[in-house]
């Protein structure tokens, strides 16, 4: 039955992560995010201010930018999009109606979406062109230009394949072996060999360094597909560390507590109402404390393409950083260093682990240290890594599934 259990498992990740990487691939390839050249307010010809090739299907934003942030002069300017393949005019937009949708950015210039479509009716090169001559007497402007896909059923399907191969990963673990039919506990005899006999905080900072050196190295993998590939080869590294430094004769999961919490196994169904706790606590405190900025990980879900590869690794990557943080770091450092130095290491080793994509965005930086203190705080009470795994995969399968639905 474990094995059957495992397999299906395995299945529904490789099925998941499969359709994922292609899906992400695809909307990726279709995405277009065009900026024009600035060009001074007061000589806008009849050259559009930017140009791009959209694909039937696509929505699409046209947004105007100008330095001068649309103060005077701009009463008789109108902003029209062309089909320039056919020299049509598609669309037109009159400065009583754009007006109202002037809005000032970061960078000293005020910007409005002329036009936003739907749906994109005919293939082919669109510009966005002024109408008119801004009587403005200084300044530049820009245009720009936003093609993409939304997300559809099939990559919501595959979030939740990878999402119930986890499930079913982590229940195929909690079953007893044959050879073993009684549930192992943690602490247990175990066989020692190569890295485990060193002392447990030199093993515990040689897998933290190597981590960190393979974040470092795949942190040149930029795009959205490869920043899907990178999650993936770095939840594939902790897996790796995890197990690697925890190599003993018999079993690996009593090492890694894998094992049958305390009080009972009934205590795993508290787990994803703790889970609903993280996530409504985490909203809180994202609302609660000021951000400095935009963190990489907003920019990087800011096209469908980023959110797809967000969800799919949200979905997975508990049970790799369950493994490595409170398995094998709040394991190793428990037995030797009592649980609160354990408790101290792990929680801030995993909330520097996701500093960098939470940069500037303290709010959420703050949810996942409070989310890595509670988790770390169900292992040491439970014993096992089964109840923090499964609060986990609540947790992010939420915040996951709710912004899908709110993106559909």
């Amino acid at each position: 039955m474990r094995r059957v259990v495992l397999g299906l498992g395995a299945l529904g990740l490789l099925i998941g992560l499969g359709l994922g990487l292609h899906r992400v691939a695809t909307l990726a390839g279709e995405e277009v995010d065009r900026t024009g050249d600035p060009v001074p307010v007061t000589v806008p010809g009849d050259e559009p201010l930017v140009r791009a090739t959209l694909r039937e299907g696509q929505r699409a934003l046209f947004e105007v930018c100008s330095e001068d942030r649309f103060a005077r002069g701009w009463d008789q300017t109108a902003f029209e999009v062309w089909h320039l393949g056919d020299g049509e005019r598609a669309q037109r937009v009159e400065p009583s109606v754009w007006r109202e949708r002037v809005v000032g950015n970061s960078m000293g210039y005020a910007c409005v979406v002329a036009v936003t479509w739907d749906s994109v009716l005919v293939d082919g090169e669109y510009g966005l062109r002024v109408a008119g001559d801004p009587a403005a007497v200084e300044g530049r402007m820009t245009g720009r230009i936003v093609g993409w896909r939304t997300l559809g059923g099939t990559d919501r399907g595959a979030v939740l394949a990878v999402f119930l191969g986890g499930l079913l990963l982590l229940l195929g673990l909690a079953l007893p072996t044959k050879a073993d039919p009684f549930a192992a506990s943690e602490g247990q005899p175990v066989t020692a060999r190569g890295w485990v006999t060193r002392p447990a905080a030199l093993r515990v900072t040689v897998a933290i360094v190597a981590l960190m050196l393979a974040m470092v190295g795949l942190s040149t993998m930029g795009g959205t597909f490869l920043g899907l590939v990178r999650a993936l080869g770095l939840a594939v590294v902790e897996v790796a560390l995890a197990v690697g430094f925890v190599a003993v004769a018999g079993r690996r999961s009593a090492a890694l507590a894998l094992v049958e919490p305390r009080p009972g196994w009934w205590i795993v169904v508290l787990a994803p109402v703790v889970g609903a706790f993280l996530w409504i606590a985490g909203a809180w405190l994202s609302r609660l404390v000021p951000s400095t900025g935009i963190s990489p990980v907003e920019v990087f879900v800011g096209r469908p393409s980023g959110s797809l590869a967000l969800a799919v690794v949200a979905v997975v990557v508990p049970i790799a950083e369950e493994l490595f943080f409170r398995g094998f770091v709040f394991g190793a450092l428990r037995e030797r260093h009592g649980v609160g130095v354990a408790t101290a290491v792990t929680v801030v080793v995993f909330a520097l682990v996701h500093l960098p994509q939470q940069w500037g965005a303290w709010g959420p930086f703050a949810a996942v240290t409070f989310t890595g203190l509670v988790l770390t705080g169900l292992r040491a009470g439970t014993r096992s890594t089964f109840v923090p795994a499964v609060a986990h995969l609540t947790h992010n399968g939420l915040i996951t599934f709710l912004a899908l639905a709110a993106q559909g």
